[in-house]
């Protein structure tokens, strides 16, 4: 499943309950993929939690925040990224 269709799925996932299954196995698939990442990075606790859903959320709804623009995307990632990071 692409980023850019994540809330396509969404609605089609409230009337599947197939595909409600699978959109929930790809969430849980990349809150683990970031959950270790941000755990290599030595985040733990609420705080891991919190980064990895807030991460996971912000590249889901990327598109629709910054539009088609790869290139607006790309500037403003660095600093998402920086935010979300800092301690």
């Amino acid at each position: 499943m692409r980023r850019c269709g994540d809330a396509a799925m969404q609605v089609w996932a409230n009337k599947d309950p197939e595909i409600k299954r699978q959109v929930r196995k790809v969430i849980e698939m990349r809150l683990s993929f970031a959950g270790k990442a941000l755990t290599e990075l030595g985040f733990e606790g609420n705080d891991l939690t919190m980064r990895t859903r807030v991460y996971i959320g912000f590249m889901a709804g990327e598109r629709q925040i910054f539009g088609s623009s790869k290139k607006t995307a790309k500037r403003y990632r660095q600093r998402q990224l920086d935010m979300l990071l800092c301690e």
